[in-house]
């Protein structure tokens, strides 16, 4: 199949959810523009660039974290020298490699790299705007989305508020005009400054802002089961998390049981794009459950986050490990409440002994780094 067709049936099952499928085509484009890149580098660097630009973006879905990574930087190396040279014609490749490698890094828990590429595809962005505002807000609203999520991480609330709100008056706009294109990016961003605004204390608002997501997202649903469940399952977890700080118990419960449903559902078909967040719902009803004094049926949803966790700690420990803590506290708590010692909670035991393990090494692989 000649590259450009293999690109974009790439791009098109990607888009359509057949990642297995959409992954062959990627690899497949990407042999084919290295090897005519051999011979005419002008003509084909940049279909080399492209294609590990959409393959790292693939992979991140697919939970191949390092390998994305590798992909995005070698796209970024590329994309960089061929904007020295043309500028005008690369910038705006160049402010998405740094874009999506910033959501990357994010993942991996690495936030000051993540926020100098935000930062520098956000300056690149801006000054496209200036010029062709209808061809590059979109744009900008998207790395203030992301630099806006990277700061409430980081406990800076108040920027972080700024660039969501900017984002949000942004997207707003242009679902004005193009509702069908960029009505998802606005519940995309009613959710992360919902999420804010809890952080706050400002449950009111932040309420209002995801009960308007999910509204949003349930109707994209309806229509595009395949491109917006993730989401509705996303902001039923948010708006859950919200209730439950708010005391509203039973509408929590009903929110991250839906929620549970749903990544069930998906983890089926994807188990490395969405075990992660069954876990992470898993632990957020056996908060609640054990708030009710449901606590049996809390450490069954523990005992599965445990083992889940476990897991993916194993795989990626940079990632996950932390998740993992997390989870064992809880753990914990509920085990103190019951009376029960830990030796006499099998997974909880199994969880507190990898997490042990895992420390070690990773402690023992920074250590070569420093001695190196």
């Amino acid at each position: 199949m000649w590259p450009p067709r293999a690109n974009n049936l790439g791009t098109l099952l990607n888009n359509l959810g057949e990642l297995a499928r959409a992954r062959k085509r990627f690899e497949e484009a990407l042999r084919i523009y290295r090897k005519l890149a051999g011979a005419e580098p002008g003509a084909h660097l940049p279909r080399v660039a492209m294609t590990l630009n959409n393959l790292g973006g693939l992979l991140g879905d697919l939970g191949e974290r390092a390998q994305a990574r590798k992909h995005y930087e070698e796209a970024l190396g590329i994309r960089r020298k061929l904007a020295e040279g043309e500028p005008g014609a690369y910038l705006p490749e160049l402010a998405t490699t740094l874009n999506n490698l910033g959501v990357l890094l994010s993942d991996l828990g690495e936030q000051s790299p993540a926020r100098e590429h935000y930062e520098e595809a956000l300056r690149i962005r801006r000054k496209l705007a200036r010029a062709e505002p209808g061809a590059y807000l979109p744009d900008v609203a998207v790395t203030l989305n992301n630099l806006g999520i990277l700061l409430n991480d980081l406990g800076e609330r108040g920027p972080a508020r700024k660039h969501h709100e900017e984002a949000l008056a942004i997207r707003r706009k242009l679902a004005e005009a193009e509702p069908g294109a960029y009505l998802p990016d606005v519940a995309v961003t009613l959710n992360n400054l919902g999420v804010l605004l809890s952080n706050l204390g400002e449950g009111g608002l932040a309420r209002k802002h995801h009960e308007e997501a999910l509204r949003i997202r349930r109707k994209l649903a309806e229509a595009e089961p395949g491109a917006y469940l993730p989401d509705v399952a996303t902001t039923l977890n948010n708006l859950g998390n919200l209730l439950s700080n708010l005391g509203e118990h039973t509408p929590a419960r009903e929110h991250y049981e839906e929620a549970l449903r749903i990544y069930r559902k998906l983890a089926e078909v994807e188990p490395a794009a969405y075990l992660p967040d069954v876990a992470m719902t898993l632990n957020n009803l056996g908060n609640l459950l054990s708030d009710l004094g449901e606590r049996t049926l809390a450490r069954e949803h523990y005992e599965e986050a445990l083992h889940t966790y476990r897991k993916l700690a194993e795989a990626e420990p940079q990632v996950f490990l932390e998740r993992l803590r997390s989870v064992i506290h809880n753990a914990n708590l509920l085990a103190q409440e019951s009376d029960t010692a830990a030796d006499d909670w099998p997974a909880l035991k199994d969880a507190k002994e990898t997490l042990v393990r895992l420390e070690r090494s990773l402690g023992e692989v920074a250590r070569h780094k420093r001695a190196a």
